[in-house]
């Protein structure tokens, strides 16, 4: 299979819809990508692509129920197995916290994408100073991140201060998506962690990787972002 013809020559399934407000910019990333790997340019060109909008129950501020949220992801998985599909994808950091555990072996025959390896792989090759974790407390509490960046010898930053900062931007996201507090809250963030000294940051969930593209006046150098699967 030719490299420039893979995405138009699989079918993707994708569990999305968490958040809701994430689920659009995860599509729209995937079509982009294919314009620059496939060439893509009509209709016909475009990879086929299967979502399922799946309900979570997910707070930004409070611990997962293990055992509703397994539920839920097994539901979705199978269901994208008798489709099926080539691939899997789960544009959701925290539920990554779940990829190693047995269930998803045993009750999917199809490759589920694992966005954190990828995401790490990929600041890895640009050979960052220091690194800036942007995610959820669920997020940072699951210390998968945290646990592969160490791993890889990277040097990682984020502060209870931070984390504040995230949480209020997380909030104001869902409740009026980008508006200009949101830009803000992002801004702040940004030169935030360049005072520190970061040369690169990850955006470690999906509802916030609607920020990536504001423009940051306030910060001398941009900070270089990178946004999970998507």
């Amino acid at each position: 299979m030719k490299n420039e013809q893979y995405l138009k020559q699989i079918r993707i399934g994708a569990l999305v819809g968490m958040g809701p407000n994430s689920t659009c910019q995860f599509y729209n990333a995937v079509m982009e990508y294919a314009k620059v790997l496939d060439n893509a340019k009509f209709d016909i060109d475009f990879p086929e692509v299967i979502m399922i909008s799946l309900p979570t129950p997910f707070y930004p501020d409070r611990d997962i129920n293990d055992e509703d949220m397994i539920a839920r992801l097994a539901t979705g998985i199978k269901t994208l197995n008798t489709i099926p599909v080539d691939l899997i994808v789960i544009p959701c950091n925290i539920v990554h916290k779940y990829y190693s555990f047995s269930f998803m072996q045993t009750i999917s025959t199809i490759p589920i994408i694992n966005i954190i390896e990828i995401t790490i792989n990929e600041v890895k090759n640009m050979q960052p100073n220091k690194i800036g974790l942007i995610a959820t407390t669920p997020t940072i509490k699951s210390n998968l991140y945290q646990k592969l960046i160490k791993s890889h010898e990277l040097k990682l930053f984020h502060t209870t201060e931070l984390q504040h900062m995230i949480t209020e931007l997380l909030s104001e996201l869902k409740l009026f998506k980008l508006s200009s507090k949101a830009t803000t809250l992002w801004n702040k963030i940004i030169s935030y962690l360049e005072y520190n000294n970061c040369t690169h940051c990850v955006i470690a969930c999906t509802d916030i990787s609607v920020c990536k593209d504001i423009k940051n006046s306030a910060a001398s150098n941009r900070v270089f972002t990178i946004t999970q699967a998507a």
